[in-house]
């Protein structure tokens, strides 16, 4: 006598308690749009980058297969087959991942993924890109930064020399000197002046007198001449009255 058929498996209208039993490794669309990360926004860039175009439309495209979400694989599987890929996670996941027997859903949400995971390995290259770009523009920045302390000290110790070899030619060392040289010529002026008056009879007689005098009236006149030139343009200075140093 031969052995009886085994079972087969209940309906999908059935409400046989191994049917509610049955895997449920994939989650609902809904489940898994709920469940997708934030993509982070790049500084410098858009606040909000662009999603793909299947990430869009994957809520209308993928739409919930209600009792037939079951693979055709699996369709006709008795219970006890059944209960045995429930309890084989590598069975489960060879199940999921084979193009053949993973369900249409989980198809869309993977292209979704894969779109996603592109996007932000692009995105990772872009900010490498923009790392190296700022190290390179840092380093120049730097370099420059230095390039012009430097000039800068340069600069200061030149102008410090040049301050330096103008100071005898600035206009208070200028000054200094015409009021120096006003007191000068008036001493020269006042020397000659009590020469005159203490000087000492001339050798030759009168002739030789009036020979001394004359010189002296002529040394005299030549400081006199001096003395009120350096005095005038002291005078004109302390005026206002030279161009230039107003």
């Amino acid at each position: 006598m031969s052995s009886p058929p085994p079972v087969l498996p209940p309906k999908p209208g059935s409400h046989e308690p191994s049917r509610h039993g049955s895997p449920s490794v994939i989650t609902s669309p809904s489940a898994i749009s709920n469940s997708q990360p934030a993509v982070p926004a790049i500084p410098g860039g858009d606040a909000t980058p662009s999603l793909p175009s299947e990430m869009d439309g994957s809520s209308q495209a993928a739409a919930d297969p209600g009792a037939q979400w079951l693979p055709d694989m699996v369709q006709n599987k008795s219970t006890k087959d059944l209960s045995a890929m429930l309890h084989s996670p590598a069975l489960l996941a060879a199940l999921t991942d084979a193009a053949a027997t993973a369900p249409a859903a989980l198809h869309a949400r993977r292209s979704a993924l894969l779109s996603l995971l592109a996007s932000n390995a692009a995105l990772a290259r872009g900010l490498s890109t923009l790392e190296e770009r700022l190290a390179r523009d840092r380093a120049a920045a730097n370099a420059q930064l230095l390039a012009a302390k430097h000039l800068e000290r340069a600069w200061s110790q030149r102008q410090r020399e040049a301050d330096a070899a103008l100071a005898p030619h600035m206009p208070a060392a200028l000054y200094q000197r015409l009021a120096h040289g006003v007191a000068e010529q008036r001493a020269v002026c006042e020397a000659l002046e009590e020469s005159f008056v203490e000087g000492r009879p001339a050798l030759g007689g009168a002739e030789g007198e009036e020979r001394e005098t004359a010189e002296w009236i002529k040394r005299y006149k030549e400081a006199r001449v001096v003395y009120w030139r350096r005095k005038e343009q002291k005078d004109r200075w302390d005026e206002g009255r030279v161009g230039g140093w107003r």
